[in-house]
């Protein structure tokens, strides 16, 4: 059995049936994850591959095996870990990433955690997930993790209106949904569409135009100027 059959295999057995979300409270939990997402923002800024991957989710280490440019699931990785980089860059604008747990959201009987954070202060749009694997250790997967496990997986993205007057948007595989004036957000289920290579991407729409929007971990994927949708990053 080669290594990618082993990624999907893992992440089809790692989830139960889905249950009501709970609030957790628990410092102990909260210390552990606050650890793991410092030790990823601290091993993305260094470049250090393997204590990223150390860290990742068996269902997210298929989404990089089976996508991005190169040969190798290093490769794969490595391409991974510039867009995240960049993207958390971005944000924190040079300065070093402090990542603080706001709020613990548990599903599928604690399988799964749904996990608020402020990066720097701010409080970032939308969660990170973590899922708990062989040995009950918890493994960041960052978007909520799909039941069939694919690189078509469904993610939610933050849409942010910047117009003052409400526009109707939609993304792959979604309704379309009438958001409200500036500054509103409304937060899709997307289908991974994005025609390029991707981890996590999705086609935007309103009746003005379309854009293809990478997947933002560390903050809001599109914005509507004038109508049209805009790319925090294109796929």
């Amino acid at each position: 059995m080669n290594r990618l059959t082993l990624l999907f295999t893992a992440a089809v057995m790692l989830l139960g049936q889905s249950a009501r979300a709970e609030a957790v409270s628990d410092p102990n939990l909260v210390h552990q994850l606050e650890g793991k997402l410092r030790a990823y923002a601290q091993s993305l800024q260094s470049g250090d591959h393997r204590a990223v991957l150390a860290v990742l989710s068996m269902e997210l280490q298929t989404r990089i095996a089976v996508r991005g440019p190169g040969a190798t699931f290093d490769e794969h990785l490595a391409a991974f870990m510039q867009r995240e980089q960049k993207k958390l860059a971005r944000e924190v604008e040079g300065s070093a990433a402090q990542i603080a747990v706001t709020q613990i959201d548990s599903q599928d009987d604690g399988n799964v955690l749904a996990v608020s954070i402020a990066l720097n202060g701010r409080a970032v749009p939308k969660p990170v997930y973590f899922v708990r694997e062989q040995g009950n250790d918890y493994k960041l997967n960052l978007t909520a993790p799909a039941r069939q496990p694919s690189p078509y997986s469904t993610s939610g993205y933050v849409i942010e209106n910047d117009d003052y007057q409400p526009r109707n948007v939609s993304c792959s595989g979604s309704s379309t949904w009438l958001i409200a004036p500036y500054p509103a957000t409304l937060t899709l289920g997307c289908n991974n569409s994005c025609p390029s290579w991707f981890f996590d991407g999705t086609r935007v729409s309103t009746p003005a135009g379309f854009a293809d929007c990478d997947y933002n971990t560390w903050g809001t994927d599109a914005y509507i100027r004038s109508g049209y949708p805009v790319c925090n990053d294109r796929c």
